[in-house]
């Protein structure tokens, strides 16, 4: 049931601990959710071993994806279990590894201070194993791909009826848009996603919804009024109930007359989204995904500058970045990274920001193919969603 090859094997036993609800490395090996504290051994031969609690033994024999699964009960530490629950997982560890004649074990980085200081105390060496299992995590399944699939379907399904709510609302006399004779503001429409993404299945943490200057600010989540004639930067990364998987997808919305430095900046940011796109494939690096991005850019007269700027629109960030169980994993596409490699998944999200004004992104997210990249999005991208 392995998820390695040989060729990855190391000389002593791998370790993960944690709860599996939440630490995402755990619940890639195990596949299998739990709300207490599990540990994780994969053996220098492969074997998969799992120890949970009681409660959770059974369950973990029939679901989850190891070969061997047992509580805490049959490493007992000496003097018994302590009152401290995770305590008690850390000593049986510790049994486990003593009874097996092991005195040194590899851990991923998300392994706790509690862990680490209950083996070292006795004494067993803690080494890191910092690509473990990030590497396996970066290559996607044709599983794991059909997940990210659905739940950016999900995205793009809440992002169409929060943009067309904004291009269809009425104007009130200071230029603020209504909705059902109430102020639409960013908080309105955050309710709207997350009503709609929860109806679907999904959790939702607050979406970005920046009108206006706002949307200039790297990652203001947006409040307040939204007003005609303003960019409305909407970007949603809902995580599936049931599969874990995440989805990150950002569009550009204005209502009403479309001014005129904004339309520039969106056809920029469409042409260097498509540039982007175009430029992924296995073997080409990062670093280089991001430059064909910030040439295209440059071309339309923009500038590539992390600072910002309240006289010409910006790119102020990188291109794209891995999505999975976390919304964002490795690779990344920016400045100095390296080579894509078929399987990964990744944003294509150039944006342009002026001080004071606003802006626009566009985000889709593709799969490296080993022929190219093969794009999970089919929303419109356009500033007008009547």
């Amino acid at each position: 049931m392995g998820r390695l090859g040989e060729d990855a094997m190391t000389d002593c036993p791998r370790m993960i601990a944690g709860v599996s609800l939440e630490n995402h490395s755990l619940f890639y090996q195990l596949q299998f959710t739990m709300c207490d504290s599990a540990v994780f051994f994969e053996m220098p031969d492969g074997e998969r071993v799992a120890m949970v609690r009681d409660l959770e033994v059974d369950q973990a024999r029939r679901f989850a994806q190891v070969d061997r699964a047992f509580c805490p009960a049959s490493y007992p530490p000496e003097g018994g279990p302590p009152a401290d629950r995770d305590l008690g997982m850390a000593l049986s560890a510790v049994e486990f590894l003593r009874r097996n004649g092991w005195d040194r074990v590899a851990a991923d980085r998300s392994l706790g201070l509690l862990y680490v200081d209950t083996l070292q105390r006795a004494g067993i060496t803690v080494e890191l194993d910092s690509d473990w299992p990030g590497a396996l995590r970066r290559m996607k399944s044709e599983e794991e791909i059909k997940h990210i699939a659905a739940s950016q379907s999900a995205a793009e399904s809440a992002m169409a009826l929060a943009c067309e709510m904004v291009a269809n609302a009425s104007v009130t006399f200071d230029g603020t848009l209504e909705v059902d004779h109430g102020i639409l503001t960013a908080e309105c429409l955050k309710r709207v996603i997350n009503t709609h993404l929860t109806s679907m299945g999904y959790h939702n943490a607050e979406s970005i919804v920046a009108p206006g200057p706002q949307g200039a600010v790297g990652h203001h989540h947006g409040d307040g009024a939204i007003r005609t004639g303003t960019s409305v930067i909407i970007d949603i990364f809902p995580q599936s109930m049931t599969t874990r998987y995440y989805a990150d997808c950002t569009r550009t919305v204005c209502h009403g007359e479309i001014p005129e430095e904004l339309q520039t900046m969106h056809d920029a940011v469409v042409a260097a989204k498509a540039a982007g796109i175009a430029a992924v494939h296995p073997g080409v690096t990062g670093d280089a995904v991001h430059a064909a991005v910030c040439a295209e850019i440059e071309s339309f007269g923009f500038r590539v500058d992390t600072a910002g700027s309240d006289e010409v629109g910006c790119f102020t960030h990188g291109t794209g970045h891995g999505v999975g169980l976390e919304v964002h994993e490795v690779p990344l596409l920016s400045k100095g990274q390296g080579e894509l490699r078929a399987g990964d998944v990744v944003t294509i999200e150039p944006g342009i920001y002026r001080k004071g004004f606003g802006g626009v992104r566009l985000e889709d997210i593709v799969v490296v193919t080993e022929n190219g990249c093969c794009n999970l999005n089919s929303l419109r991208e356009d500033l007008e969603w009547l």
